[in-house]
């Protein structure tokens, strides 16, 4: 589960990994279910090197994307979408609906230092208290796996650039 925080950086979700760099390091990619709590939503953030194909299983939400002009739009998804987000696109995810938001999702690459190994960090075990994150130790951790918060103080890399 994701710990709760004023900052809502993110809320009542649950994550089951199947594949990653831990489990099967020789993978390309690394593939788990996430489900996100109703009224969940993870922040605008970016990934310099990971993309994510996510194939929603059931519940509402809506992906808000920002394009290279700073515009922002909003995709609503429900059970059936497949949802594609290349490395360096400003996103983030929220649950609009009136039930838990659920998906699978690959990412790719699949890396000690990935999107997925950010996620071992931040979520707590079944029945464990988690302890709310503040906003500089989401950005801390999240820069040091692939996912930059938009308006983050954490040092930031280009896409596609060196880490």
């Amino acid at each position: 589960m994701f710990p709760e925080s004023k900052d809502h950086l993110g809320s009542g979700g649950e994550l089951q990994v199947y594949l990653d760099a831990e489990s099967h390091p020789q993978a390309k990619a690394s593939f788990a279910k996430f489900t996100l709590g109703v009224g969940g939503e993870l922040p605008v953030h970016r990934h310099d090197k990971t993309e994510e194909i996510a194939y929603i299983l059931s519940g509402e939400g809506a992906v808000i994307s920002i394009d290279d002009a700073g515009g922002q739009f909003q995709v609503l998804i429900s059970a059936g979408y497949v949802w594609y987000n290349p490395p360096g696109v400003w996103h983030g995810l929220k649950n609009t609906g009136s039930e838990p938001l659920s998906m699978v999702f690959a990412t790719i690459p699949n890396e000690k230092k990935g999107l997925l190994s950010f996620f071992r960090r931040v979520c707590v075990g079944p029945g464990k208290e988690g302890t709310p994150l503040s906003q500089e130790g989401f950005e801390r951790i999240g820069s040091e796996h692939d996912l930059i918060l938009r308006g983050s103080t954490a040092p930031q890399h280009e896409p596609g650039g060196v880490r």
